[in-house]
């Protein structure tokens, strides 16, 4: 009796317990609606306000302001929840950005493929900003 009540008690909670788990995740910053808030002129504090801390330096530009002027230049990048955003950053204000949205299969054909999807959108957005 005690082990068919363990049974029906793991059966019923176990549910329960990934339903609460999912309601009490935080929800992601890497969204398409989020990149819309993004917006030109913006200065990287705004878009981490936005986006969050990015885990990644920029990419292909330093920061200037240790050469005496405000801001960074180059570009960054934001991911998460199967999404990646790309900001372009000149004379510290967004210029550009760009939203990718990788699909489950996307995401297992690139890791079987061993590809990564973050040097095609930072040439991109070098195409875009020429």
């Amino acid at each position: 009796m005690r082990r068919r009540l363990a049974i029906i008690g793991l059966i019923v909670l176990t549910p329960f317990a990934a339903l609460v788990g999912w309601w009490l995740m935080p929800e992601p910053c890497v969204t398409a609606a989020n990149c819309e808030r993004v917006g030109a002129g913006m200065t990287l504090e705004q878009v981490e306000e936005i986006l969050g801390a990015s885990d990644e330096g920029f990419i292909g530009g330093d920061p200037v302001g240790a050469f005496g002027e405000s801001g960074y230049e180059g570009v960054k990048i934001w991911q998460g929840g199967g999404c990646l955003i790309v900001v372009d950053f000149r004379d510290g204000r967004v210029r550009h950005k760009l939203f990718d949205e990788v699909t489950p299969w996307q995401r297992i054909d690139d890791w079987y493929h061993g590809n990564d999807r973050r040097p095609a959108l930072v040439m991109a957005m070098y195409y875009v900003c020429s």
